[in-house]
């Protein structure tokens, strides 16, 4: 697979090709004050964007990162951060661009779309192709029990310490070999052909808990509501002493950096407020999506 293959995580979303019409019109917002059109006079896309009032941004219809509802609808924890870091600048209508996660880059680095408001893991051969903001999640591991109830496990190495317990995942995933890095027993691990399958033998006691990436991990609470939930706290693989996320972000071609660096401010003052969070929680997601401040594209691209 080529460089823009698809992100170590995959959480399901079907297919809708270019879809004509969605948009997210943030309500409450005006448009910036001042001087937006001396602004326009230079020329910037950040510029563009206020002058217009909207933005086109690319999504892979992949929930909960950006996709379109049955109604036609655009949704996702990063669609909405973006929604909130653009109004306050005047920017207030989202319109999609539905494409397959690897055209995401692509699409951007063409102009076919303003920005990536899609599930994209900073890496360093993708930063030569895009510009991308500041991180706006994290994603490690997670572990899932029934609604309720107490396990006595928060790490995969409290599983393999603890004969006890039984742990699910799924077949063919990273997951599998993190939980045999971890010195886990066979005896002990189950493994299941999807996720629907993890979470019915979890919700009739065959394994007491079932480990997947936090995002998907979160978006099979929200679609089991009341039946399962997240164990907390959880304490993430550790190498070198420092625990291992990959890092998501919002993207843009590579000469638009005025538009990162709206976003960057953006971002940091949604964090710091408190909205990045409410936005998350909305969808299942917690404080461990959140990354350290201290964390940037410029270390991550390197």
């Amino acid at each position: 697979m080529d460089k823009f293959s698809r992100r170590e995580l995959l959480v399901g979303g079907s297919r809708l090709g270019l879809l004509a019409g969605a948009t997210l019109a943030v309500p409450g917002f005006l448009t910036a004050c001042g001087g937006q059109s001396s602004t326009s006079s230079t020329g910037g896309k950040l510029a563009e964007l206020q002058a217009k009032k909207s933005v086109r941004i690319g999504v892979a219809n992949e929930n909960p990162y950006g996709f379109v509802n049955s109604n036609g609808e655009v949704k996702g924890f990063i669609v909405e951060t973006l929604a909130a870091v653009l109004a306050p600048l005047g920017i207030t209508t989202l319109d999609p661009v539905v494409v397959p996660f690897d055209a995401l880059i692509p699409g951007a680095a063409s102009g076919r779309f303003d920005l990536i408001a899609g599930g994209t893991y900073i890496r360093p051969e993708r930063c030569q192709a895009v510009s991308f903001t500041n991180p706006v999640y994290r994603s490690g591991g997670a572990f899932l029990k029934r609604a309720g109830e107490d396990v006595p496990v928060h790490s995969l190495l409290d599983v393999a310490a603890n004969p006890s317990v039984r742990i699910g995942t799924q077949t063919g995933t990273s997951q599998v070999a993190e939980i045999e890095d971890a010195k886990i027993p066979s005896g002990q691990v189950v493994k299941f052909g999807a996720d629907n399958e993890s979470v019915a033998a979890l919700k009739a006691g065959r394994v007491d808990v079932i480990y997947y990436p936090s995002l998907q991990a979160a978006t099979l609470v929200s679609t089991n509501q009341g039946a399962i939930e997240r164990v907390t706290p959880y304490t993430q693989i550790m190498k070198d002493g420092k625990p291992v996320f990959n890092y998501g972000a919002l993207a843009a071609r590579l000469d638009d950096t005025d538009i990162i660096d709206a976003l960057n401010n953006g971002l940091k003052t949604i964090r710091e407020d408190g909205t990045l969070k409410k936005i998350f929680a909305t969808y299942g997601l917690t404080e461990d999506e959140i990354p350290e401040a201290s964390v940037t594209a410029a270390d991550l691209c390197k």
